[in-house]
């Protein structure tokens, strides 16, 4: 994989978490075998979730973002055939990264 390309991916999901976490919130980074995990806690989403990696869809109760991390990630799982999951649950979003074989 592309250095430029891994730290993007990495670098736009630990920004997202950052700046979508609560005051006093727990931000998780976790490597597994084939995996990367990245969970903070905060609100649930204020759009239909299926537009999470949609260009210049944003969370309104930010400001000073464009809408393009998630989207730029969704382009590098792509190029390399990796899966890019979410999930909310229990006040916690959760972004899970499948590495292929």
């Amino acid at each position: 994989m592309d250095q430029g390309l891994a730290d993007l991916l990495i670098a736009n999901l630990l920004k997202n978490a950052i700046v979508h976490n609560i005051e006093g919130g727990a931000i998780v980074l976790e490597t597994r075998p084939g995996s990367l995990l990245i969970k903070n806690d905060g609100p649930p989403l204020e759009f239909n979730q299926e537009e999470l990696f949609t260009r210049f869809v944003r969370d309104t109760r930010r400001s000073g973002n464009f809408g393009l991390g998630l989207s730029l990630v969704k382009k590098v799982c792509e190029t390399y055939n990796f899966l890019i999951d979410y999930s909310y649950d229990n006040q916690q979003h959760m972004f899970k990264v499948t590495f292929s074989d």
